[in-house]
């Protein structure tokens, strides 16, 4: 059995066909999940995602849970595209004499911009969602629409990427670079993590494909682009709005602590440019326009749908193996099946000879059911 086939065991799970239904009904719900554990959330998620294709924006309490909560999906859906939207700086936005802009992330979250029209899976933590963006309005406004076929002059290139605020190099090797070399023109656009090398034929786009800045080796091929400059630090306090409103009504929010995000934007000191920073007031209203999904004890939305788990949290192994061994006996003795996941062979091999060293030690035992699963 692999990941993938225990995530569909939770697509065939009853709560998962109740909420999916209620997603299909297209009315505002707030639904509360209880008793979902570690990575069982994740799992439930992973199959509500695969039946509603929509978009859905999962906040988690913190940038710690959030990234292992998008590693879960990236590892049920290796083909999907699971984006992660974070802070802009290195530290809170919240404490300003601290702050310092963090350019890979300025790229993550323009990536974000970019996509989230479309139907994605987007997954953050309260400080991401602290800051504001540019505005719908600006940001397609500041956007080059790239279409492979398409006839446009370079010279026509080269002068918006000037406007944009892009600067001409003979090599590109961070975002905001571009190079001209005869009918080749480099962009290293802030909504990518790899330039983009357009090949023309007179004045039409003959191919477009992504490259890598150190070896040139070519990456993928596209056949439509969007070229973004750095929204972060051009756009100005007039032209942002919260992330709630750049995104679509039909977006499903999820979040393990609603109550988390609240407090934190309530953190947010007087003498902070609000002009940049969202506010209770305004993120309690954008709220209105979304149905919610909890996976907590507790709604901070007054649920008016619930769903409760038989799932059992987890005990603190601390790296006790004996501990896990005792554990998956006691589980196998109740009749359960057992399956131990990891994405690392090796530690499958090594974790498979300590638990049987440690079997047949206790209980004499030489046949153990319990399954390793290769992620």
């Amino acid at each position: 059995m692999t990941l993938p086939e225990i995530a569909r065991r939770y697509s065939e799970h009853i709560h998962s066909k109740e909420l999916s239904s209620l997603i299909e009904l297209n009315k505002e719900f707030h639904a509360l999940l209880r008793g979902l554990h570690a990575s069982a959330s994740s799992l439930f998620a992973a199959s509500i995602i695969k039946k509603n294709k929509q978009t859905h924006l999962f906040i988690l309490s913190d940038k710690e849970k959030a990234a292992y909560f998008q590693n879960d999906l990236k590892e049920i859906f290796p083909k999907k595209e699971i984006l992660f939207f974070p802070s802009s700086y290195k530290r809170s936005a919240v404490k300003s004499e601290n702050t310092k802009i963090d350019a890979g992330s300025v790229i993550m979250r323009t990536e974000v911009l970019s996509n989230i029209q479309d139907c994605c899976v987007v997954v953050s933590y309260p400080e991401a969602l602290i800051e504001k963006v540019s505005s719908k309005e600006n940001f397609k406004k500041n956007t080059l629409e790239l279409k492979k076929g398409e006839e446009v002059p370079i010279n026509f290139v080269e002068e918006m990427l000037i406007e944009y605020g892009f600067e001409i190099v003979d090599f590109v090797y961070e975002p905001g670079q571009f190079a001209v070399r005869g009918s080749i023109v480099d962009i290293f656009s802030f909504s990518n993590d790899f330039p983009y090398r357009i090949d023309f034929f007179d004045d039409e786009i003959d191919s477009i494909r992504t490259f890598d800045t150190v070896s040139q080796l070519s990456k993928a091929k596209f056949n439509k682009i969007s070229i973004v400059p750095d929204i972060q630090n051009k756009t100005s306090a007039k032209n942002k709005t919260s992330f709630l409103k750049f995104i679509n009504e039909n977006t499903l929010v999820w979040s393990d602590d609603f109550n988390m995000l609240f407090d934190k934007i309530k953190q947010i000191p007087e003498t902070d440019d609000y002009s940049n920073l969202i506010t209770v007031k305004e993120t309690a209203e954008d709220f209105k326009r979304f149905s919610t999904v909890e996976f907590s004890n507790s709604s901070f939305f007054n649920a008016d749908n619930f769903f409760d788990f038989n799932i059992t949290k987890h005990i603190q192994l601390n790296k006790n193996f004996e501990l896990l061994a005792n554990q998956l006996l006691d589980f196998q003795d109740k009749a359960y099946q057992n399956y131990v996941v990891s994405n690392n062979d090796k530690q499958i091999i090594r974790l498979n000879e300590i638990l049987h060293l440690i079997f047949q030690m206790q209980r004499n035992i030489s046949e153990i059911v319990f399954l390793f699963v290769k992620v």
